[in-house]
């Protein structure tokens, strides 16, 4: 296929993708058209840069995953999930979202090599890419995404993640959060203690209520 035709394609996948961007404008088809620009961001980016992208896109869906799960208290959630809460590490949000069962096995192992990956890249200055022995063999790890078995590592780590985002992105949408529990009431347990309180005293003339120091007003309202 020559220049010409190539630059066509493109242009054409990229009108259809701006109609298709002006046509379903709400957060879940937002959530969708973020996975693409992720895709063909991720795609261009040094290997270190793609290493750090990946985790923090991946990090992020996560928390917008459990944001989206978790019962509706905007207060407490932030308190959990925001900076700084019990569940604002990468590493956390990948074992809560697996235990909640939100993410299968094989994402969470996968993340977590994906998050180990990113800290190998982070954590030095020096050079270090997809070859390096430490990247390599947690790439070749991987088992998330189908038909990997010939690719490189870099092309492994890219596909996997790409892979995990995009199933991501349907779990957040397919997701209804937990309903809150009501509030318990604990006037059901006066019903019985009332009878225990007859009982007792029709047999042993004991006021039961005198003692406990309340009686059972609440039931007989």
């Amino acid at each position: 296929m020559n220049d010409d035709k190539i630059n066509t394609v493109i242009d054409f996948t990229n009108q259809v993708t701006q109609h298709m961007r002006d046509k379903f404008q709400n957060p879940d088809a937002q959530l969708a058209w973020d996975v693409l620009d992720f895709r063909k961001t991720l795609t261009h980016e040094s290997d270190r840069a793609a290493a750090l992208m990946s985790a923090a896109y991946l990090d992020e869906q996560l928390k917008t995953l459990l944001n989206r799960k978790l019962v509706d208290d905007a207060k407490v959630k932030e308190r959990i999930l925001g900076t700084s809460g019990a569940i604002d590490s990468f590493s956390s949000r990948i074992d809560l979202a697996y235990l909640l069962g939100l993410i299968p096995k094989n994402f969470r192992d996968d993340l977590e090599l994906i998050r180990r990956i990113r800290n190998e890249f982070a954590h030095t200055a020096q050079k270090m890419d997809f070859e390096t022995d430490a990247i390599k063999s947690r790439c070749f790890l991987l088992k998330s995404a189908f038909g990997t078995e010939n690719m490189d590592a870099h092309q492994k780590f890219l596909r996997t993640s790409i892979v995990i985002a995009t199933k991501l992105t349907n779990f957040i949408i397919d997701n209804n959060a937990i309903e809150a529990m009501l509030d318990y009431d604990d006037s059901v347990s006066l019903k019985g203690l009332s009878l225990i309180d007859e009982f007792v005293k029709e047999n042993f003339d004991i006021d039961m209520a005198e003692l406990r120091g309340y009686g059972t007003q609440a039931v007989d309202d």
